[in-house]
């Protein structure tokens, strides 16, 4: 990106890395977030694969 004078710009060039380095902080921080996710469901299903009760779960026949 170019200012008035044909040169380049301070502004553009700033902005070409902050906003690119904050989206990519954001999207690193959802990511981290799943996979916290993740691992809380990954324990909640191991837990209940190994609970053996005769009981129908609640909603099926």
């Amino acid at each position: 990106m170019q200012d008035g004078d044909g040169g380049p710009s301070e502004t553009a060039e700033a902005l070409l890395v902050s906003e690119p380095t904050v989206e990519r902080d954001r999207a690193d921080r959802m990511i981290e977030d799943l996979r916290r996710s993740r691992t809380l469901l990954d324990a909640v299903i191991a837990a209940a694969s190994s609970r053996r009760t005769a009981e129908p779960i609640r909603g099926t026949p």
